[in-house]
């Protein structure tokens, strides 16, 4: 069974790029636009793997991973920010919260990568 990734991002672009360089890859592709619809979809579907953007509308990144790690359902699954506003360091608070912290304009190949090595899978298992 192909694991199951949300992406919760405002940008229609990024969103596409990251179902087809996901999806390519052997992973089910989720997708929100907010973080209110992330935390919706994440209840819902339980993903095994996060990635969120910082800036968003209705509800911040930061705002969205509180959230998310507060609910016994979503606690424990592993979160990569995709932002072009990441901080140089995040706050004190979120250390141990995310698994990475990846910059906008980004490199698809890269971020499968990121997110196969967070799984500890490897592409033949992703597909299936």
């Amino acid at each position: 069974m192909a694991k199951r990734i949300l992406v919760v991002d405002d940008d229609l672009a990024v969103l596409e790029l990251l179902r087809r360089s996901l999806g390519s890859a052997g992973f089910e592709v989720i997708t929100a636009r907010d973080g209110a619809a992330g935390l919706l979809l994440a209840d819902a579907h339980r993903p095994d793997l996060l990635i969120v953007d910082l800036a968003m509308p209705r509800l911040h990144g930061f705002d969205t991973i509180r959230r998310l790690r507060e609910r016994p359902v979503t606690e424990r699954i592993p979160i990569i920010v995709l932002s072009a506003h990441v901080p140089d360091h995040m706050p004190r608070q979120w250390m141990g919260t995310v698994q990475l912290c990846l910059t906008k304009p980004f490199a698809a190949d890269a971020l499968v990568a990121a997110v196969q090595r967070i799984l500890s899978i490897g592409p033949a298992e992703a597909a299936g």
